[in-house]
């Protein structure tokens, strides 16, 4: 697998450092576990974090600290073997370990699976799918829009995007995105705030989008 795209070293370093959001961690994480550069550099960003905070002045915990971490990793673990619906069979890597919803219709050619995620805020972390051929609207972003390609590609004036490759979109880019032809195009995706319609058509579509 040729990987074109991959995330910016400040995601990786925010990835690393345990600070993004559920749904982000999510998206690297799917680039991750195919890239092997970016693992690499998830590692050496890990390791100097490590040698930080070797250097750090000690800080007194809370009394309780031991007491309340091991209360919540109890809770986790009573909440997950409770339910088993947890996870799913359908994909591989860090995707399996998330329930997903059943796939929505959203237009010609295009569907929406949510992905169950958790502390999102936010944060919206879902699955999109295309039919190949599909011309997706011409459209900015009022916030962050992170993608990972699972299966099949599609193309913008940025480039070319197949599985494993990392698209990270924000209010600055527009673009519209062509699915190739032969197979379906599904990404995983983690969105902060919501597409934004360009044209006069677009702005006439704009409230009828759910994404």
């Amino acid at each position: 697998m040729s990987l074109r795209h991959h995330p910016s070293d400040q995601a990786l370093a925010d990835y690393a450092a345990g600070t993004l959001d559920a749904g982000r961690a999510l998206v690297v994480a799917t680039h991750a576990a195919l890239c092997p550069a970016c693992r690499r550099t998830i590692r050496a960003f890990e390791c100097v974090g490590g040698a930080l905070l070797d250097k750090a002045e000690p800080t007194q915990l809370n009394p309780d600290a031991l007491a309340s971490t091991l209360k919540r990793l109890d809770q986790a673990h009573v909440d997950t073997a409770a339910d088993p619906r947890i996870g799913n069979d359908e994909f591989a890597g860090p995707l399996s370990a998330y329930k997903l919803g059943k796939w929505k219709w959203l237009g010609p050619g295009v569907y929406r699976r949510s992905v169950e995620t958790v502390g999102d805020g936010e944060t919206s972390v879902f699955l999109l799918k295309a039919e190949p051929g599909t011309r997706l609207p011409h459209h900015t972003h009022s916030g962050p829009e992170w993608t990972c390609i699972l299966q099949g590609a599609f193309r913008h004036h940025l480039g070319r995007y197949g599985p494993g490759d990392f698209d990270e979109a924000d209010e600055n880019v527009e673009h519209t995105p062509i699915v190739e032809a032969g197979e379906p195009c599904i990404c995983v995706v983690a969105l902060q705030g919501k597409l934004l319609l360009q044209g006069w058509v677009g702005r006439l579509m704009q409230p009828l989008v759910r994404l």
